[in-house]
This record gives C-alpha cells, sequence and structure tokens, in this order.
C-alpha cells in the first residue's frame, strides 16, 4: 500500500517511484502533506491489517522523526531518501521503539 502527500513534489517523486514499484493500492493523502510524527503515527496505526507492506511518500521533518522514534535509531532523511522500518506488530501496535531500521537508501 503507498500514501502519498497531496503535495505537488511528492506527487512527482510518486510518479517516479512508482515506475519500479507495483503496490496493491495507492493513495493520495492530504494529511500526508507536513505530517508531523504523532500524526505519522496516527496514519500508520489507520493501515488495513491486510496490508503487509506500506510506502509512505512525504515530508520532512515529520518522516524522519517518525522513523527516528519507531525504530529508537537517529535516521537522517535528506531528499529523496528512505527508510526501511520493519515489525512484526500489527500496524495498530506500532509505537516507540517497536520497529527495526533495516536500512537507508538514498535514492538519487
Amino acid at each position: 500500500m503507498v500514501l502519498v502527500s497531496s503535495a505537488q513534489r511528492a506527487q512527482e517523486t510518486w510518479t517516479h517511484v512508482s515506475e519500479l514499484v507495483r503496490p496493491g493500492s495507492t493513495e493520495t493523502r492530504d494529511e500526508v502533506y507536513l505530517a508531523n510524527r504523532d500524526q505519522l503515527l496516527e496514519i500508520v496505526h489507520g493501515l488495513p491489517s491486510g496490508a503487509t507492506t506500506a510506502l509512505i511518500v512525504g515530508h520532512n521533518d515529520g518522516l524522519e522523526d517518525f522513523a527516528s522514534w519507531a525504530s529508537s535509531t537517529p535516521v537522517t532523511l535528506k531528499t529523496s531518501t528512505y527508510a526501511v522500518l520493519r515489525s512484526d506488530d500489527p500496524w495498530s501496535a506500532w509505537d516507540q521503539g517497536r520497529a527495526e531500521l533495516v536500512d537507508v537508501v538514498v535514492a538519487r
């Protein structure tokens, strides 16, 4: 499942990435635009339980703060960088330190 901010730049990023990723569903969500950590947690908590993987295309500082908080590992996300988090917990149970930071990738 992919959630994309309604911001033009996020939409453009998704256009390029979507050529390589084939999600089960894609949704444009206004609430992803400039979402802070708590707002992103609410979004993650609301993901359908059947979604085994989620990609959020959004903005900093929220995504960086969320990835650092969820993994209890400092994460720096510059433009075109993404963090890969993993957890055995259902989306609704994600909380501080409950995810593992698997990788940080610079896509440029």
